[in-house]
């Protein structure tokens, strides 16, 4: 029983470091498009936003990328840049790019990750971060691709809403109803 107990004691306090907000929630949590040059659909790319966490007092927001190649032909990715801007189109600083290839072989796909960390001076919950734009260059500028992601506010009905975030949450996710009814069943 005590090594148990210790053990999650240690535990709990080993992944101290690193807290996970799912209440930061953007809208919609995949965007996709079809990258074309003409009338030929040269790829497909889609973006997933993952979430955000706090790791040693800095926030980091956290997206996937896939791109798919439906071409024999290979679809070169690098020189590829990644910028995310807040609502008042400041960027937020250098992308931080987990697995990213130089290029997708014929009839394959690939996916990486994006993780933005935001400066120290801004909060993930302010009105400036109410609206995110990645914008996405690939092949050196080839191709610019960007898109948006509006925050979800949960209010006090505990369901989610895409309206802009105007301040914390009231109230529990949940609420109780009591009643009496008086009368006839129909």
């Amino acid at each position: 029983m005590a090594p148990r107990f210790l053990g999650t004691l240690l535990a709990t306090f080993l992944c101290g470091a690193c807290v996970s907000y799912p209440e930061l929630r953007f809208a919609p949590s995949v965007h996709d498009a079809e990258l074309r040059d003409g009338n030929d659909v040269m790829a497909r790319i889609a973006v997933v936003w993952l979430g955000a966490s706090e790791r040693d007092g800095v926030y980091e927001l956290f997206f996937r990328v896939r791109i798919e190649n439906h071409r024999s032909d290979p679809f070169q990715i690098e020189p590829a840049k990644f910028v995310l801007l807040d609502a008042a189109l400041q960027p937020l600083g250098p992308a931080r790019v987990d697995g990213l290839p130089a290029a997708v072989a014929g009839e394959m796909d690939a996916t990486f990750e994006l993780a933005f960390p935001v400066p120290k001076e801004r909060d993930p919950y302010s009105a400036e971060m109410g609206t995110l734009e990645l914008r996405t260059q690939l092949d050196g500028g080839r191709w610019d691709w960007s898109t948006r992601f509006q925050r979800v506010a949960r209010y006090a009905y505990g369901y989610p809403y895409p309206y802009p975030y105007y301040g914390s949450w009231w109230g529990p996710p949940w609420h109780y109803h009591a009643g009496v009814y008086w009368g006839y069943p129909y």
